[in-house]
């Protein structure tokens, strides 16, 4: 029985020291446990006779073995608190069959050091910032592989021009079918903060082109495309068609009624929404084929305009295709007047959503949107597009 206290007494007073590590904190302060009903209740518990004979023959055996420092009552020559020697913890951690957590610190960051990508050198430089200002990283360290298998997955994916099926990632990348889908939360973490954003985890993998499924284009409106070599008039089809994406390329256009291109992000709107131009389904944020079939039909007559929420999302979104279709692409109904038209519809975000607002005056992609984002700040208000048909 000793020698289970023993070890229980030394795995205690170890949590601490672990802990203390982690927050980078100081030393200097002794690491202890009080033998009271606060800290350890076992020793002057009602039942403590049960047990406290073997507790004291630990105690004794590990100030023996010059692991930890005493101090007993001078009365009643009872335990009131052990103190731990922080300069015996390598032959404490041998004792205990268990690895010196600064090992494990440096072992985990030889991990992502070690890895050839950029997105390896700025993860590791966010965990050391982190832990030079006393934050814990204790969760990336403990799961070091996942995030290094989320790290090679964030960085090869973006070497890759076309969609790719989650699954046949997987196995391209680590010889694992399930292996990207069981790490899709670090996945998305490891993307938000080599990237500074606050993406959900849809957003991140259709951004980075990741999908359970093939992803079709969907159009409608006055316009005449050609797939393949065969000519589709949307206007006499009456309704929207969908194309697969993987084909994107072989798309082409040949008449626009009024030479516009609306995007729009949500489905329900794009099925409300006419226009005597193209009008495409974006989904959030386009994915890659997407991308590549608007840059396959984009020309220097052809006005782009999106139609998206009135919020953060709805602005990322617009960022995101002006970054990737070069060239300017204007805000439909996402302006100051939809907001006071639309007045009774719009929500208050928290103080934490008008703070993710702010950073996007910090986009220049948005600056002539900079007013209605302002506008938002100040007045605390949002519009999801749905608002417009209702």
């Amino acid at each position: 029985m000793t020698e289970k206290y023993e070890k229980e007494l030394l795995n205690l007073l170890k949590k601490k020291y672990d802990r203390r590590f982690q927050k980078d904190s100081s030393f200097q302060k002794g690491i202890f446990i009080n033998f009271t009903d606060k800290e350890y209740k076992k020793y002057v518990a009602e039942n403590a006779y049960e047990y406290k004979e073997d507790i004291d023959s630990a105690v004794k055996k590990l100030v023996s073995l010059d692991f930890i420092t005493v101090k007993y009552n001078k009365i009643t020559h009872d335990i009131e608190r052990i103190k731990l020697n922080n300069e015996r913890i390598s032959e404490i951690n041998a004792y205990l069959g268990q690895d010196y957590i600064k090992d494990v610190y440096e072992n985990a960051f030889n991990v992502f050091e070690k890895l050839p990508y950029r997105e390896s050198e700025i993860f590791c430089g966010i965990l050391k910032q982190k832990y030079g200002e006393g934050k814990s990283i204790e969760a990336y360290v403990k799961n070091s592989e996942e995030y290094r298998d989320a790290i090679k997955t964030v960085s090869e994916i973006k070497q890759l021009k076309e969609e790719v099926l989650i699954r046949n990632l997987s196995i391209k990348l680590f010889g694992d079918s399930k292996r990207v889908e069981r790490i899709k939360n670090r996945i998305t973490e490891v993307y938000n903060l080599v990237n500074s954003t606050e993406y959900s985890e849809n957003e991140v993998f259709s951004l980075l082109g990741i999908t359970k499924n093939p992803t079709y284009i969907f159009l409608k409106g006055n316009a005449v495309i050609n797939i393949n070599g065969q000519s589709f008039d949307l206007q006499e089809i009456g309704s929207g068609i969908a194309v697969c994406s993987d084909i994107a390329e072989k798309i082409a256009i040949e008449k626009i009624c009024d030479k516009t291109i609306t995007t729009i992000e949500n489905l329900t709107t794009y099925n409300d929404y006419n226009s005597s131009g193209l009008v495409v389904f974006t989904n959030g944020f386009a994915c890659k084929n997407i991308i590549k079939f608007l840059n396959n039909i984009k020309k220097n007559d052809i006005a782009f305009y999106h139609f998206g929420d009135i919020d953060f999302g709805g602005f990322s979104i617009l960022k995101h295709l002006i970054e990737n279709i070069g060239r300017n692409i204007v805000a439909l109904h996402m302006d100051i007047k939809t907001l006071k038209q639309y007045e009774r519809s719009c929500k208050t975000p928290m103080d934490a959503y008008i703070e993710k607002l702010k950073k996007l005056l910090l986009c220049p992609q948005l600056a002539p949107n900079y007013e209605t984002i302002e506008y938002m700040i100040e007045h605390k208000v949002i519009l999801e597009q749905e608002a417009l048909f209702s």
